[in-house]
Parts: structure tokens; sequence; C-alpha cells
């Protein structure tokens, strides 16, 4: 069995502009550090190459004016800020932190800091740092739903809308405070509240592609598919280069049993993203389904390449090995899911799966029994343990695990039939044939 298909949540910001946006409302404003003009007018220029997208001719001269005044906050604030749009964000939150200690007062060092330690994945340490620039600037929309953005990253939901409420209620335009709260309601199980907000984002903000891509994936979950997909397609129209937005489409074309416009649709976010190692894995699990089973090896070879502790894409590789017959790379495949995920139940399954068509039955029972203790509710594997057991004669057994199979999942035609030949089997004497 596949696990199933996995969705890209995106609107999470991009802050180059915003940091920029915000430190530079700061210059030229303290008075605690003597500013001559020749420095004030460094200053300038750099920040004026900075807006320009010129990091590295920006930095240069706030390294210059470093080496004339080597506390001079806004340079090095200035260079944190280049540092994490330039994605290095261990050298940005040392500049930023280190430009604290020199002036404390400043909120959107506090904000940036932040940014730096979220990109980190520090999020506690980023959670106190907005609070210290909310704090400094109780009145700024932007603070408050950064801090949400880390709430959320620590499974903190509620406390992550009331966050963005708080945005919100400072800046009612805030578009991207509604995406992000729609994504900690979807987190909270609030699916149609965060459609709500989704919607919101989108009227104040008809181009955006991040909260129709959100949209979608909720509307999926509530089993509305066709909307959903009109909701991927709305982004990608807006967006045509959004491999998250034709990943997502895919899962859901997926779902529809539109197989060949799902690979087409994966096709498209690989070809955008050649990195993407879920739409490998979903691409191949598409392959195997339509019994492509060599086309799907080669997609989970690649997933596996990207992503080598990947214990989905070793699983999947190994069903379609074992359904092209090659039992010990099957096993070889699933024993490495289940080394980088020992409570993987499906896994678990799946090895029992190909045991048994090794007539290793004792090995395959004890496989089935493992992803059963896993995952109490597993109806497969409680089926397939009783098929194990029918190879073994143990009727009445194999009968009590379809019931167990059939009691989780009353549509099971395959258990429903597999027991009543076992009733009629076990109605049988052994030594003529005829019913007992």
């Amino acid at each position: 069995m596949l696990p199933g298909s996995r969705y890209t949540v995106k609107g999470i910001a991009s802050y180059g502009a915003k940091i920029l946006s915000k430190a530079h409302k700061h210059i030229s404003k303290l008075k605690y550090l003597p500013c001559p003009a020749a420095i004030q007018t460094k200053l300038q220029e750099a920040f004026a190459l900075h807006q320009q997208g010129q990091f590295a001719k920006a930095q240069t001269i706030y390294e210059d004016i470093l080496k004339i005044q080597p506390e001079h906050f806004d340079s090095l604030h200035l260079l944190g800020v280049i540092a994490c749009q330039t994605k290095n964000y261990h050298h940005a939150a040392f500049l930023i932190d280190k430009a604290i200690g020199i002036f404390s007062r400043n909120a959107s060092s506090y904000s940036n800091l932040g940014i730096a330690l979220k990109e980190l994945k520090q999020f506690e340490a980023a959670v106190a740092s907005y609070n210290k620039a909310i704090a400094l600037d109780p009145n700024n929309a932007e603070f408050y739903r950064n801090r949400g953005i880390a709430l959320k990253e620590l499974g903190q939901f509620e406390a992550a809308v009331t966050s963005y409420d708080n945005a919100i209620s400072l800046n009612p335009n805030y578009s991207e405070a509604y995406n992000n709260r729609g994504n900690a309601f979807k987190e909270l199980g609030y699916l149609n509240t965060a459609i709500a907000s989704y919607d919101r984002a989108i009227a104040l903000k008809p181009d955006y592609s991040d909260a129709y891509n959100n949209r979608g994936i909720v509307l999926k979950e509530l089993g509305q598919l066709e909307a959903s997909l009109g909701s991927f397609d709305k982004g990608i129209a807006l967006k045509p280069d959004y491999a998250e937005s034709y990943y997502n489409r895919g899962n859901v074309l997926h779902k529809l049993e539109q197989l060949d416009s799902s690979v087409a649709s994966y096709d498209m976010a690989i070809s955008l993203n050649p990195d993407y190692a879920e739409a490998y894995i979903n691409r191949g699990n598409v392959f195997t389904e339509l019994k492509q089973f060599t086309d799907a090896i080669a997609s989970y070879n690649k997933a596996i390449t990207l992503e080598p502790n990947s214990a989905e894409a070793y699983n999947n590789r190994g069903v379609a090995l074992q359904a092209i017959k090659q039992f010990d790379s099957a096993v070889a495949s699933i024993d490495n899911a289940i080394a980088l995920k020992s409570d993987f139940a499906e896994a678990h399954n799946n090895l029992g799966n190909v045991q048994r068509e090794l007539q290793q039955l004792e090995s395959a029972m004890a496989s089935y029994d493992k992803a059963i203790t896993l995952k109490p509710d597993y109806a497969e594997a409680y089926y397939n343990y009783g098929i194990s057991l029918m190879d073994l004669i143990q009727l009445s057994a194999a009968i009590l695990n379809f019931d167990k199979a059939i009691a989780l999942k009353p549509n099971y035609v395959d258990a429903y039939w597999n027991k009543s030949l076992s009733l009629l089997l076990d109605s049988v004497d052994p030594e003529t044939p005829t019913l007992k």
C-alpha cells in the first residue's frame, strides 16, 4: 500500500523587500553616536544600492563605514539584512545581534533578527525577538504576522491565529496575514474557517497565487475536488512557474483518477523545480497505479537521490520492485524504509507482502503483526495476515482476521470474498471432497 500524496503550503513571506522597507526608516535617526557628514553620505549611497538589489556594492560601502566607525549601528544592521536576503542566516543573526548590542531600542532590528532565527529554525528564539520588537513598536502589523509564522512552526496554532488577528486589527487590508491565518486554521482543523480567511486574502489581493494554492489544498481536504482543481488552476494562471501548485494539482487529479493528467502535472512541477523530491515520489505512485513499474522505479530512484532519508520513497520503490518480481531488491528497499522509520506501519505491511510471495509465511505474519501493532486500525494488514493464514490452512484464524478487516473497512470486497472462501474450505472434510 502506498502512503497518500503530500501537499505543499505556500505563502510564508519572502522577507527581502520587507526587511529593507523597515530598515530604511531608521537611517539618520540615531542621536547616541556622532555621524560625520561623510559617513552619512556613504550610508545613503549604500542604501540606494541596497534598494536596487546591488548587494555586493552596498555591502562594500557598509563595511567601509565600519572601518571608520566600528560600532555604526545602521551599517551593522543593514549588513545583517543583506546576509538575510542572501540566505546567510547564521551571519545575519550574528551581525544584527551585534547591532542590537550597540543600540537596543530599534524595533526593526529585533524583527529582522527574528526573521533570521526563524530561517535557522530557532523558532522559540524568533518568537522572543518578535516580542521585543512588538514591545518597542506595538502598532506594527508586520511584527505580529511574523510572530504568528514562528508560532505556527512551533505548533502553537491558536497563539498564531491570535497574532495574525492582531496584525489584521492593525491593518484590515493585510492580505498576507489573512492567508497565513488560513494556514493556522487549517492546522487546527477549522477547514471552512480557513477557506473564509483565504477568500478574504484573495478579495484584498486578486492576484494572490499563494492564497489560491492554499485554498485548493483545503478544498481537497473537504472533498471538493473540482473546486480544489479550479483553485490550483487559478494560482497557476497567475503564476505559470508555480511548481507547488502543479504538484498539488497533480495530487487532486490523482484523487480524481485522471492518472495521465496527474503525471503531466507532476512533470510540470519537476520541470520547474528539478529537485522536487515529493513530486518524483507522487509521480512514481501514479506510475505504479498505471502499472508502468519501470517508470515508477526511476521516479523513486530520483527522489532517493534528492532525499536519501525518504522512507516513503524506499517503501514505494519496494512495492514497484515487487510488482516486477525483483523480490530481493524489494526487500532491501523496504528494509531501508524501516531502518529510516521504524514505526512505518505501511512498510512493515509491504515487507510482509514480499515475504509471502517468497513463501516466507512465518516472517510475513510477523511483519503484518508488527504493522497492526503500530496501526491497530490497519484493515489491509489484517486482511494480508488472513491470506497468509489461508496459505497455512489455518482457516478459522484466517476468518477472524478477515472479520477484523471487514469491521474496520465495511466495504472491503476482497475480505468478504476470502472470508467466504475460507468458510467454504473449512466446511470441507480434508479426507474426502464432501462438506462436513
